[in-house]
């Protein structure tokens, strides 16, 4: 008797403990307990508890304001969402203009040019060129048979560059000189070589001469070393 007894409280015992298991992990696992924070406060009202009261409702605003904007925003299909697709400027694939070409007519004339002449009325003067003193000149000064300038003048547009003799007395001393050319005004500085084993003699002949066809006129002056030792005319010819 005293073991049936017994047996049946143990079985009672080990049924309520199962059963206060269950109910624990019901609460547990229950959705209402986990959104409300820290629960209910099982030490009496929470009225007056601020702290327990925040810790309750703190998370209430921000999940309320996310559902109010989700719902708030109307739902569009993936489908149906605009498609946005980059944009690439791409390589500039365009040819360079190609710079105007004059107007030629068949004879190769210039037709801009042309017609810029025909509009001014006037053609643009050709630019003058210089006279053609290059070549042999035997210059007589005083007009003296027996002192002279034999030269050879060598020109590049308006500058001169010459060698030759001065022959005096039947005897030649080579000399070099440069010069110019202004329209019709040619202008010579004429001087012997010396050398310490050769020529002494050391003389200098300025000329100032006017181009006439094909002969030369004007003036001279003579120094010798540095010193003036004398002026005449002069005369050449080819």
């Amino acid at each position: 008797m005293e073991v049936g007894t017994k047996m049946k409280s143990d079985t009672m015992l080990l049924s309520f403990m199962v059963l206060f298991g269950l109910v624990a992990l019901l609460l547990a696992a229950s959705p209402a307990s986990a959104g409300q924070g820290c629960g209910s406060n099982w030490l009496g009202s929470d009225t007056n508890d601020q702290d327990f009261w925040v810790s309750k409702n703190q998370n209430l605003g921000s999940i309320g304001a996310d559902l109010d904007t989700a719902s708030s925003k109307p739902r569009i299909p993936p489908d149906e969402r605009p498609r946005t697709l980059p944009t690439s400027s791409g390589p500039n694939m365009s040819m360079p203009e190609p710079l105007p070409k004059p107007l030629v007519a068949e004879n190769g004339t210039d037709l801009e040019s042309s017609n810029e002449t025909a509009l001014n009325g006037t053609s643009a003067p050709p630019a003058p060129q210089a006279l053609d003193v290059g070549g042999r000149w035997l210059i007589k000064l005083d007009n003296s048979t027996d002192r002279s300038l034999d030269l050879i003048l060598i020109q590049n547009e308006k500058t001169i560059m010459t060698s030759g003799s001065l022959i005096e007395n039947g005897a030649e001393i080579a000399v070099t000189g440069h010069g110019s050319l202004q329209d019709k005004d040619l202008s010579l500085k004429v001087k012997t070589v010396v050398s310490e084993w050769g020529n002494q003699i050391d003389k200098r002949y300025d000329l100032d001469l006017v181009v006439e066809n094909e002969s030369l006129s004007g003036k001279y002056k003579e120094y010798s070393g540095e010193k003036p030792a004398g002026e005449g005319s002069a005369y050449a010819s080819r």
